[in-house]
């Protein structure tokens, strides 16, 4: 077996042993201005509609080979697949509620 050969995992760049290249995105994604950027709730939903799209390789996209941390962060950004994926922003909402109700003594 070569021994060069490497395993793939549908997950985000963050969850990989890529640790530099998860750092300079997460670094990007904190960057982005406040008025283009994702909100934070939205960014989660968005990831995890990635995750289980069997077109994510290690962090990212096969169809368009974007980093999927840094696209699902611009607030104008679609999947390439289906453009209306990311669109639930009733659910959206709810996580971001929970998110805060759980925080909340």
């Amino acid at each position: 077996m070569d021994e060069r050969a490497t395993t793939h995992c549908r997950c985000l760049l963050a969850e990989t042993n890529q640790t530099e290249l998860a750092a300079t995105i997460t670094d990007y994604v904190n960057n982005i201005p406040p008025e283009i950027k994702t909100p934070p709730a939205e960014y989660l939903h968005r990831l995890q509609i990635c995750k289980e799209c069997p077109h994510l390789r290690d962090g990212m996209c096969v169809l368009c080979g974007c980093y999927v941390e840094a696209r699902a962060a611009k607030r104008n950004q679609k999947c390439v697949e289906d453009a209306s994926r990311w669109n639930d922003h009733a659910l959206c909402y709810n996580l971001y509620i929970s998110q805060y109700e759980e925080e909340v003594p």
